[in-house]
């Protein structure tokens, strides 16, 4: 016996194509629940990337529009610290080391963000924010070495001493003096420490001789 598959009705094909968009916003839904900070990636135009690099005038705007975002306390902690880093990504974007709008304010709020936050979930995703941020600032470096004093966490000292590193890695352009009271202290902790736990923390970064020896080069050592 022939069977004849009749054409989907339009009723039909509305239905599925209504299940399949509410599971995509379930799906979403979950996501920025788990991951507030980066929720903006879903709320992106299509061409965002294309016209951060190609328009000027909408990267200005966009840019005063983030830092406003970050600096307006009545926000909630989650959308401040996704417009900074809605910021960052817009600074890889342009392919630069610096970014108007990243300045000292923003990194100010940022620190003051991480040390006030309750949600320690929260609390954590912010810290990792800002052990990866592109930007070089001496309150950041201070900001991690408290951590590595007063924090009793490992993972949360692993992002501390990640936070340090990466500082001391991306000042090699263009800030020496920096980069060199990085190196100092970075070593001063590493080798008068009596703690183990911190110890294997930055033997996974410095247990490569190369690694450590740049370091005491850079320090003068």
């Amino acid at each position: 016996m022939l069977v004849f598959q009749q054409p989907a009705s339009e009723e039909f094909k509305n239905k599925v194509f209504a299940i399949i968009e509410e599971k995509q916003k379930l799906e979403m839904d979950k996501m920025q629940k788990e991951n507030p900070i980066y929720s903006f990636y879903s709320e992106l135009p299509e061409d965002y990337e294309f016209k951060i690099k190609t328009d000027p005038e909408y990267a200005e705007q966009v840019g005063k529009e983030l830092k406003q975002k970050v600096l307006n306390e009545s926000l909630t902690p989650a959308e401040r610290l996704a417009a900074i880093g809605q910021l960052q990504m817009n600074m890889y974007a342009l392919n630069r080391n610096e970014l108007e709008h990243l300045d000292y304010e923003v990194v100010d709020s940022m620190i003051k963000m991480t040390n006030r936050l309750d949600d320690e979930k929260l609390r954590v995703q912010a810290l990792e924010m800002l052990s990866h941020t592109p930007v070089i600032d001496v309150r950041i470096a201070r900001q991690f070495k408290s951590m590595l004093d007063k924090e009793s966490n490992d993972y949360v000292r692993s992002i501390a001493v990640d936070g340090l590193m990466s500082q001391f890695y991306q000042a090699r352009q263009n800030n020496a003096d920096y980069r060199k009271q990085l190196a100092l202290d970075i070593l001063n902790v590493y080798e008068n420490t009596t703690d183990k736990s911190l110890q294997n923390l930055f033997n996974l970064h410095l247990g490569d001789e190369e690694r450590l020896n740049d370091l005491k080069k850079v320090a003068g050592l």
